[in-house]
């Protein structure tokens, strides 16, 4: 194996930005909240030297915005709306917190198959971000065998972000097989909205019965059929709070569990919604997180359905993770959201790691901070509520 050379050694030497660069004072007190807010991010014992564009990001917990191509050029109105939408701080459910550490646990140790029809761009995130979450990801949308292999997995994942007649038809004969086998599929309309074929092709897939479906606002609204023109090619026009009430019509309708992505993660069955405050800005300058989340959901889910199968039904203590909040333990609801946090966690335990400068190294970051997960960092970390049931 070649030797490994870090990131920030090259940096150092080349980029004129790695040289230290005296904040302003409120940017200072932002940092200090911030890491007075979350300890668990960073090691307790020694608090590594962050860059100055780390500085500058970290104190801005504001979730993301899946797959958007281009970094808002006026940051303090991005700032303001995610200060809008965010949590208390530190303002976690407990029992949801323990919940997302079971959830990774039962992930890693299943190791769940997920089936992935996904765009060309996002096939190389979705992979590693599975197998750094303990799952076996496979890529497999021949329509020669698309049918044999969805039989084989735990799990399908479905993004339209790559479409043509010959990939649609696989999306379907796929979705048809897991669901003749009661397995769990998850729906990513990709661009929903944008253009009548991805419309007709989102709405036909819903027809076929996914377990969960993830967008962003724009694509939820859509595809509930709540707007028509508010998709701007994948990227989303509308804040995820405007979209809360649409995804619980679209759950109630479909029957699926409905994610909304954004500066604050929503995520309901129709009735019970529960709020993610996970992630941060920079990962909407990478390529490929929603479609990778979107992925990681699929393995919880899986992960979730094999727990159910194996547990006594007359386990009471199994059947519910709190008797006040009725959330099942094996549920799609409350395992799409455990998926959601722990990516947004190590998105954040990512940010501040020493080497990471930018959306590059946090993409590398993110990959080892998610395979290295502990439980008292999410225990700590994981900032889940149920906001309405």
């Amino acid at each position: 194996m070649a030797a490994c050379i870090q990131p920030s050694s090259l940096i150092a030497a080349a980029h004129p930005l790695s040289a230290p660069l005296a904040l302003p004072a409120a940017q200072s007190a932002q940092i200090s909240a911030f890491r007075t807010t979350f300890p668990h991010i960073v090691s307790p014992s020694a608090l590594p030297a962050l860059s100055p564009s780390a500085q500058a990001r970290a104190p801005f917990r504001g979730g993301y915005r899946h797959r958007i191509g281009a970094v808002p050029a006026r940051a303090t109105a991005v700032r303001a709306v995610e200060n809008a939408e965010q949590p208390a701080a530190g303002g976690g459910d407990p029992a949801l917190a323990a919940a997302a550490w079971e959830a990774l646990k039962s992930v890693r140790e299943t190791r769940p198959l997920v089936h992935c029809i996904t765009n060309f761009v996002s096939m190389d995130a979705a992979a590693n971000t599975l197998l750094a979450a303990g799952a076996a990801p496979a890529m497999v949308h021949s329509l020669e065998e698309v049918e044999e292999f969805a039989s084989l997995a735990s799990a399908l994942y479905v993004n339209i972000g790559t479409l043509s007649p010959d990939w649609v038809d696989s999306m379907k004969r796929a979705a048809k097989v897991v669901s003749a086998r009661n397995r769990p599929w998850v729906l990513d309309p990709v661009g929903c909205g944008a253009t009548s074929y991805r419309t007709k092709t989102s709405t036909e897939l819903l027809s076929l019965r996914p377990t969960v479906v993830r967008g962003n606002a724009s694509e939820v609204l859509a595809l509930a059929g709540a707007v028509s023109a508010t998709t701007r090619g994948v990227d989303s026009t509308v804040a995820s709070t405007a979209a809360v009430a649409a995804a619980q019509r679209l759950a109630a309708a479909s029957g699926a569990v409905v994610a909304v992505s954004g500066a604050t993660d929503f995520i309901t069955d129709g009735s019970t919604v529960l709020a993610c405050g996970n992630g941060m800005p920079l990962l909407q300058a990478i390529t490929a997180t929603g479609c990778s989340v979107t992925a990681l959901i699929a393995a919880f889910v899986a992960a979730a359905a094999a727990d159910a199968a194996a547990t006594d039904a007359a386990s009471e203590s199994s059947s519910s993770l709190l008797s006040s909040s009725g959330v099942s333990v094996s549920s799609p609801l409350l395992a799409t959201a455990c998926a959601l946090a722990i990516y947004g966690l190590a998105a954040e335990v990512a940010s501040v790691a020493a080497g990471v400068q930018g959306p590059g190294s946090l993409r590398v970051g993110l990959m080892d901070a998610l395979y290295s997960l502990q439980e008292e960092q999410i225990l700590q970390g994981v900032r889940l509520n149920i906001i309405s049931s």
